[in-house]
């Protein structure tokens, strides 16, 4: 900050005076926030990055409506099978667009948001209401869920696979709190089958090794099943389950960059849906 130790404290103590409330609690070795404190420091972030935002986008605006900064929140599995393409596209046709993509899942990137450290992110829709209220919805790509397992198990001599033949059997999933995780855990209970979840994990590569070694089924969209093993195959999950990948930016106007980026991931989705 290039001022002294004391010369802060006295700012710092000035802050607390004019506010009229502590925000921090001072220990002999250090410091940590109050709440009033958090709050002073996350509504300052917000307001100090609509100031940096505004004057960059002046800028943006005048010189060039292709430049600016686009922070992404995106699952773990999203991340890992579609970012790479699409940042090294973006950078080939905008290369004064900066991308920060971030992993999160669907409720840490609500969160994100919300508090403007992320421009966008990818969700699964149906959205819950009280979020839907508060986004703006851009569609990407549907799909159905599918059961990965190996070529030779029984089960992929039928075209599809009911949800009913898994009961007690050992399930794999993308992820704890994943939407296909809690989406297959409900469809499930619907029709009275309880399978054994045995594990969970965003990475697709690992998730298919284990089907292979006979570990268990993954239950995944048929989006995600484009590069398989050959020792595996997929068979549609019965009753169909959608899952509509959409992104989600907050309901307010938002950056001419941003608008970009959302409309040029929206066609590089769409020629998949083409390519599948």
């Amino acid at each position: 900050l290039h001022i002294s130790q004391p010369a802060l404290s006295k700012s710092i103590m000035m802050l607390e005076d004019y506010l009229g409330t502590s925000l921090l609690k001072r220990y002999p070795k250090g410091f940590e926030l109050t709440d009033a404190g958090k709050y002073f420091y996350e509504s300052s972030v917000y307001f100090l990055k609509l100031y940096d935002d505004f004057l960059y986008d002046v800028d943006a605006r005048v010189c060039s409506p292709y430049s600016g900064t686009v922070r992404m929140s995106s699952s773990g599995v999203i991340l890992d099978m579609f970012y790479p393409d699409i940042i090294l596209r973006l950078r080939e046709q905008y290369p004064d667009i900066k991308i920060y993509a971030m992993e999160e899942d669907t409720n840490a990137a609500i969160q994100s948001l919300l508090s403007h450290r992320a421009d966008v992110a990818t969700a699964i829709y149906p959205l819950p209401q009280e979020i839907k209220d508060r986004f703006i919805t851009h569609p990407l790509l549907d799909s159905t869920f599918h059961i990965v397992l190996p070529a030779d198990h029984p089960l992929a001599r039928d075209p599809t696979v009911h949800v009913s033949s898994l009961d007690g059997m050992s399930i794999l999933t993308p992820g704890e709190l994943s939407q296909v995780h809690l989406s297959f855990l409900s469809l499930c209970k619907e029709n009275s089958v309880s399978p054994i979840v045995t594990f969970s994990c965003s990475q697709l590569h690992f998730l298919f090794r284990l089907v292979a070694e006979r570990v268990g089924l993954a239950v995944l969209p048929d989006l995600f099943l484009r590069s398989l093993p050959p020792e595996l195959t997929h068979r549609p999950l019965v009753p169909v389950l959608p899952w509509n990948l959409v992104l989600i930016s907050p309901n307010n106007a938002f950056s001419l960059a941003v608008s970009t980026v959302i409309s040029f991931v929206q066609s590089y989705f769409r020629s998949l849906g083409a390519e599948g």
